[in-house]
């Protein structure tokens, strides 16, 4: 879903983007997605899935897609195990 941006907004978006792409290995389809939710208006802290840390706070994007991935990854192996 794309949320509406001001110029200043979609500035400070992509300078998020910018550095953290440089602090963090992200695969290619990692960085492909994070550019994709990013260009839809998105921050990067943030998550389509609003998974959480322990303590509350939203997973930032690449966190959550890892979990995400996880999750379906083991459901997937216990279908097979069935």
């Amino acid at each position: 879903m794309y949320k509406y941006r001001s110029p200043l907004e979609k500035q400070i978006l992509r300078e998020q983007l910018s550095e953290y792409v440089t602090q963090y290995t992200l695969t290619s389809d990692e960085r492909w997605r994070l550019h994709n939710w990013v260009r839809c208006g998105n921050d990067v802290t943030s998550n389509p899935w609003h998974y959480e840390y322990g303590d509350g706070w939203e997973m930032d994007f690449i966190y959550a897609l890892r979990m995400d991935e996880q999750i379906y990854e083991t459901i997937k192996r216990m279908a097979e195990e069935s």
